[in-house]
């Protein structure tokens, strides 16, 4: 029967964990400190959590994925949603739409 090296497989989980982080917190261009503000959190912690020093603890990785936008499972495993491009997709969407309302409100009321 072959040992497990639960030690070893925490780091490695806490690493791929905390590159998961880094990455969504860059595809959104926030800082550290940034994310760090949202979370209120201090930037330091952040800093070890992302480097896989410690993994955030529970409650917290439920804010991050929200503060984040992604799923807990993304957050843990990697693997996006199959639905998860569509959503984004339909946001931008709405987002752009609530733009062009807003543009067309400020037109209509200088006239």
């Amino acid at each position: 029967m072959m040992k497990i090296n639960s030690k070893r497989v925490t780091i490695g989980l806490r690493r791929h964990l905390g590159a998961r982080i880094v990455g969504s917190r860059q595809r959104k261009g926030w800082s550290q400190e940034m994310l760090a503000a949202r979370l209120d959190v201090p930037r330091e912690r952040l800093a070890k959590w992302e480097s896989g020093v410690h993994a955030p603890p529970p409650e917290v990785m439920v804010v991050l994925s929200e503060v984040l936008e992604i799923s807990l499972d993304e957050l843990f495993t990697g693997k996006r949603h199959p639905l998860a491009d569509l959503w984004d997709s339909l946001a931008n969407h709405v987002d752009a739409l609530n733009e062009l309302l807003k543009r067309k409100t400020q037109l209509t009321d200088h006239t």
